[in-house]
């Protein structure tokens, strides 16, 4: 099962030793079947270096006498995720990137595919020969070899740069920890970074399982200049939940894409699911699908965390503002069914190709406290706040509640980028907090 991790406030103190990687950790994560002595992991972006690293503590022994109280608790390192891959490297050689579980999804067939350029469909290898300029001297399988960790073109004559770590900049991402419903342990921590690669690494040793590089980044730019980095920097911010999908529980997890592409992604990462039997090597997840603007030009680049969560039809659905800088320009709200990615566009009317808005990441609300959403907030780019209604059986008649009108109106020079605050307040109402720019 997915737990809902706790977030702690540790002292740096109490993290040992004291030479630990230079950076600052984004987000720390606890986990154990022993709540009194969790095991915390720490997502540290290193700064100015285009790397970034996930850091194992676990709870140093400590006299009998002593509290286990996590505030009073020291921790120890058990395992850092980028010293495990430079080991890894180092003992396995060129071998290492070749015997990778990595893979993509191939959107003509609906089907995911290992990233090897023989298995590559051939519009997927056509996009790389044409529009990359390294492809006329490395050829396109040098080019896949790079992005699946090969370091032997790396530096030459400028093509392809230098990387200090496989492991990308880890800024603003946050971890989800899967968990074996069977044991109650961690079996996996999933961790997006900058440059496109989602990670799942061994909650036991951060050895990585697999790797896996949505096809909108299967292109030029995640062959990066430090400039093209920058520029377009793939913010994941996954979420996680144990949803019933055909008739069985799955741990299934989505996230977006940030600046890097319009767009979500789902993946089925159940730990004990014959797909994923970490005992077997060569362990991958089961892409659910991917949804982009080349499905629908109201999608657009997406920052925030999605949401999953049960509806009033009776299914499981992704929750999300539709983004920033979408083609069709208008703020809309997301509903995209887990089980077979079908799209439900709640528009707002607010925004235009011409004069563009875009929805941030949304609030929900269960109103009646059955476990199902009733009702969602959410932002947008022009200042304003949407209430959606979404109380009825029928997916048919849900929209913006109250009629096609914000809730609230702070203007344009007032964006509200952040997702909402909803509080319960007096008998059956709701108290919604929204900061502005």
């Amino acid at each position: 099962m997915c737990i809902r991790d706790r977030a702690l406030s540790v002292p740096a103190s109490q993290l040992t030793p004291v030479a630990a990687p230079v950076g600052l950790p984004a987000v720390v994560l606890a986990h154990s079947a022993d709540a009194s002595s969790p095991t915390l992991f720490t997502v540290t972006p290193l700064a100015g270096r285009h790397s970034g690293d996930v850091v194992a503590w676990r709870p140093a022994p400590v006299a009998a006498a002593q509290s286990t109280s996590i505030p009073g608790a020291s921790y120890v390192l058990q395992w850092s995720a980028q010293q495990r891959m430079q080991q890894d490297e180092r003992t396995a050689g060129a071998r290492w990137s070749a015997q990778r579980s990595m893979f993509t999804w191939d959107r003509s067939r609906r089907t995911q595919v290992d990233l090897r350029w023989p298995l590559l469909p051939a519009h997927m290898q056509q996009q790389l020969l044409s529009s990359n300029p390294q492809a006329a001297v490395l050829g396109g399988e040098a080019l896949v070899n790079y992005l699946r960790g090969d370091r032997s073109n790396e530096g030459r004559a400028g093509l392809l740069p230098r990387r200090e770590s496989l492991l990308g900049d880890t800024l603003a991402s946050q971890p989800v920890i899967v968990v074996d419903s069977a044991s109650s342990e961690a079996a996996q921590v999933i961790v997006g970074t900058a440059s496109g690669v989602l990670h799942a690494l061994d909650a036991a040793s951060g050895q990585e399982r697999w790797a896996y590089l949505p096809s909108a980044l299967v292109c030029p730019q995640r062959l990066p200049t430090a400039t093209t980095c920058a520029q377009q920097s793939a913010q994941m911010i996954p979420a996680s939940a144990r949803v019933e999908l055909w008739g069985q529980p799955r741990d299934v997890l989505v996230s977006g894409l940030g600046g890097a592409a319009p767009g979500w992604f789902a993946l089925d990462v159940t730990p004990e699911a014959p797909h994923l039997n970490l005992a077997h090597g060569q362990a991958k997840p089961r892409v659910l699908w991917e949804r982009g603007a080349q499905d629908d030009a109201g999608i657009g680049y997406y920052y925030g965390k999605p949401t999953i969560a049960e509806l009033n039809d009776g299914q499981a659905y992704v929750v999300a503002g539709n983004g920033y800088n979408s083609q069709r320009g208008e703020a809309a709200l997301y509903l995209i069914r887990l089980a077979d990615g079908q799209v439900m566009r709640l528009g707002t009317g607010s925004g235009s190709p011409l004069s563009r808005n875009g929805m941030s990441a949304p609030a929900l609300v269960d109103s009646d406290f059955d476990g199902v959403v009733d009702r969602v907030y959410a932002g947008d780019v022009a200042g304003q706040l949407w209430k959606f209604d979404l109380s009825s059986s029928r997916a048919e008649d849900w929209g913006v509640a109250a009629g096609v009108r914000p809730l609230f109106a702070a203007g344009p020079a007032h964006p509200i980028l952040l997702t909402p605050e909803v509080t319960h307040y007096d008998g059956d109402g709701f108290l919604v907090y929204v900061a502005t720019g």
